[in-house]
């Protein structure tokens, strides 16, 4: 479904708490400006737009952290044609629901010389309009809904029909976001106050578009796949509230009340290019014998911006800048010293650097979308509720082992090759 990612749709069987903050917010919008005479069926869709903003208005408000941006609406014609929901009603709520002081609207732009300057249009929950979720006991648990379009394409490029494995991949995330809807994933209050005052969203740098709000709100319990530019670009998991969770605090996470355990697969890029040559990288790939003081974190990072970047010149000694992010306690204090720890990371690679420069990353983003999906579908043939942030997986701490075992068969199921596998302990359920 191309371009409409941020399109809003019907919000299916609204909580009494929802209904009761549409009735406050309807309340709100006949106290201002006279509302125009509606048909019964016209009037039926006006109320169906009035859900969808508050549901996802809500959703900010009630958010356990934000990310300040508020939650990006589509408000493209070609987004609703045809639709359940009337892009006129939507466009009269954002200037209503903003005269009355209920949001402020940031709004976005349209690039039309396809320089990637796009904005899209964010809604911004005011103080007035939170008093009324408050009022109307709206919580985020009250918000939690299964996503519309599980599958999203995104960008300018022609994609061609969908092809039957991403087809095959709506129904297991059907399959996967319906089991998770009847547990609970929660963290612990004292967590979320850790959380709050350092957090960053998570990963915006690799997911190929926008999707929603990226705050931290327990209503997202939803994933869908996104990929950009093509069948084979991206494809991904995204929309669950645990995949903007840091990976300590997500140490804490219940699953139905128990611990929980997370593996995650060790060097997966890496080792996807390796397995096409048909090889297995010797040691760990993100790391240098000569450069002992720089921690594997840079390494994996500059591992990631070679793979990423596109150069124009792929010969030259060091394509990389030297950057901020490059500079500090174990990593450099001196662009030459950088220098050398990029030529000798291309020299220890050289088999897999025709990979170099040419913005792989997200193609390899679709090979490990493949393998979560492996591993997905074993846990969903025994009914058990898995939930993933992208190469790595979230179970009941007495399903560790069973998930080391299931990652292992999954990789080798896609690369040939069984891709090591770390993770934490849980502490056992009593």
């Amino acid at each position: 479904m191309n371009g409409s990612a941020l399109a809003l749709a019907p919000w299916d069987d609204p909580c009494p708490q929802l209904q009761a903050l549409c009735d406050l917010v309807a309340g709100r919008l006949a106290e201002g400006e006279s509302q125009p005479k509606r048909t019964k069926d016209n009037q039926a869709r006006f109320h169906r737009a009035l859900i969808a903003v508050c549901g996802v208005s809500a959703i900010v408000a009630t958010a356990r952290v934000s990310d300040g941006e508020g939650y990006p609406v589509s408000f493209a014609n070609g987004d609703y044609a045809g639709g359940p929901i009337s892009i006129e009603h939507l466009r009269q709520l954002r200037k209503q629901m903003e005269g009355v002081g209920l949001l402020r609207v940031v709004g976005g732009f349209h690039d039309r010389g396809g320089m990637g300057g796009s904005r899209v249009t964010r809604l911004h929950p005011t103080e007035a309009f939170r008093e009324l979720v408050q009022r109307a006991g709206v919580r985020s648990a009250h918000l939690a809904r299964l996503q519309g379009d599980l599958v999203v394409m995104r960008g300018l490029r022609p994609s061609g029909p969908e092809p039957e494995s991403v087809r095959a991949s709506r129904l297991t995330l059907d399959r996967l976001n319906r089991l998770n809807s009847k547990h609970s994933l929660t963290l612990p209050d004292e967590v979320w106050d850790q959380i709050a005052a350092p957090w960053q969203p998570r990963g915006l740098d690799e997911c190929p578009a926008p999707v929603e709000f990226r705050g931290i709100n327990e209503a997202n319990v939803s994933l869908r796949r996104i990929f950009k530019d093509g069948w084979d670009r991206g494809g991904r998991l995204y929309g669950g509230w645990w995949q903007n969770v840091p990976s300590k605090p997500r140490k804490r996470l219940l699953i139905d009340g128990c611990p929980t355990a997370e593996l995650d697969f060790r060097a997966l890029h890496p080792r996807i290019l390796y397995a096409r040559q048909g090889e297995e990288p010797e040691g760990d790939p993100y790391t240098l014998e000569e450069f002992e003081e720089v921690i594997r974190g840079q390494g994996k990072r500059t591992f990631n911006r070679i793979i990423n970047g596109t150069w124009n010149k792929p010969n030259k000694s060091n394509p990389l800048n030297f950057v901020k992010e490059d500079k500090g306690t174990g990593r450099f204090q001196e662009r030459a010293r950088f220098r050398k720890y990029v030529a000798e990371f291309r020299k220890k690679h050289a088999l897999i650097s025709d990979s170099f420069g040419k913005g792989v990353g997200i193609q390899l983003q679709c090979v490990d979308s493949q393998i979560a999906l492996e591993v997905i579908d074993a846990f969903l043939a025994m009914g058990e509720p898995i939930y993933p942030v992208h190469d790595s997986f979230i179970v009941r701490g007495v399903m560790r082992e069973r998930l080391w075992s299931v990652m292992r068969e999954s990789s080798f199921k896609i690369l040939g090759v069984s891709v090591p596998v770390s993770g934490r302990l849980a502490i056992p359920c009593t």
